[in-house]
């Protein structure tokens, strides 16, 4: 006769059995998930912000730039293109040398907040200021990723092409924590420090041609990150990592940002140009100002007589629908994400504000009321 114990036992083991068998189940189907979406994701081509390397190759100075004689029909969307002229800039024509006659000229220089991704080639705001104020031409030199770093960077390279009269330096505080690092997003970009002597040093240059050794695995490096086994694998793999360090403190990255301001404005004073820094708030801003980090950087401006226009109370000035409608949403149903780039809305916001504060400014205020004579 058999003990009711063995019967209990015997059922323990079938409901264990069952259980590690269901538990296999789902980690072979989450497994297969996982890999049938790393498989749709290299299906479907690049997203979002991947898909902007489409119009970005090697730059050995500036780590990358857009592709010249670049024409991407609706590439944002039904109507929405992207054109990259001959000089490297988003718009529809070239630019000569010379401003227009009477016309002033503002260069429009940045990361992906002022190039536009998202919004046709017209609806950028640096393109939309220039429709609210005719007697200013504008060029875009706005460029996806870029530090305030590779911005100052190309502004000393391709901005000397152009005569202009203002220049707008452009940027999020994400531009900041960028000089720190010599790369982003799998790809090299040069750095800036300050020397021995007081003055600029650029490192890291000609920059390292990494993303080109093995373009097809730069490009889907965010794909294969969405992968479970290198998610599970990534606290492991940071634990073993070193520590990334910069050997700036935040008191030594707002003397970096001042030295650039400085810099910049060397660079106008030279060309009989007025310089005017922007801050551009991101959608994270809304309800994280950082206030500490705006004041360093004010402060640096000041120091340097440089006209700070700072857009982030005017965004927290609206309400938060009105500033979600600012920025563009993942999808039909999300919010915007945190560093999501200015919506067609949002860009004619930004264009309308820098043309008021444009106005306050006395220099610039008067070139736009004096055109210059042909």
């Amino acid at each position: 006769m058999s003990s009711p114990f063995a019967g209990i036992a015997h059922a323990a083991r079938a409901t264990t059995s069952l259980a590690v068998r269901a538990l296999l189940l789902l980690v072979l189907i989450e497994g297969t998930a996982s890999w049938v979406g790393f498989a749709l994701g290299l299906a479907e081509g690049l997203q979002p912000p991947e898909r902007e390397r489409l119009h970005m190759h090697f730059d050995s100075d500036l780590g990358w730039s857009s592709v010249p004689d670049t024409r991407l029909e609706s590439f944002y969307g039904a109507g929405r293109h992207l054109t990259i002229n001959s000089q490297g800039v988003r718009a529809k024509h070239a630019y000569a040398p010379a401003r227009p006659p009477g016309r002033r000229r503002a260069l429009c220089a940045g990361d992906e907040f002022t190039l536009g991704p998202g919004v046709d080639d017209d609806a950028t705001w640096c393109a939309q200021l220039e429709r609210e104020e005719p007697l200013l031409e504008t060029v875009n030199l706005g460029q996806g990723g870029y530090g305030l770093d590779q911005t100052f960077l190309r502004v000393r390279r391709d901005g000397a092409g152009f005569d202009f009269d203002v220049l707008v330096v452009a940027f999020t505080r994400d531009d900041f924590a960028r000089m720190e690092k010599d790369n982003s997003h799998h790809y090299a970009k040069p750095v800036l420090r300050i020397d021995a002597g007081g003055g600029l040093e650029v490192r890291n240059v000609p920059v390292p041609d990494k993303g080109e050794r093995m373009p097809w695995l730069v490009r889907n490096a965010s794909v294969f990150e969405r992968l479970r086994i290198v998610e599970l694998a990534r606290p492991a793999i940071r634990a073993l990592r070193p520590p990334a360090t910069s050997g700036l403190t935040p008191g030594e990255l707002a003397e970096l940002s001042g030295k650039v301001f400085e810099e910049l404005a060397k660079l106008c004073a030279q060309r009989g140009a007025t310089l005017v820094l922007l801050y551009l708030p991101t959608y994270a801003d809304y309800d994280d100002p950082g206030e500490l980090w705006r004041t360093r950087i004010a402060r640096e401006a000041r120091k340097h007589d440089i006209a700070f226009i700072d857009l982030v109370e005017e965004l927290r000035g609206h309400s938060p629908s009105d500033a979600a409608r600012l920025y563009q949403p993942i999808d039909a149903s999300s919010p915007p994400a945190s560093e999501a780039p200015f919506s067609e809305a949002g860009n004619a916001w930004v264009a309308e504000a820098l043309r008021a504060h444009l106005h306050h400014l006395p220099t610039v205020a008067a070139m736009l009321v004096d055109a210059p004579h042909t």
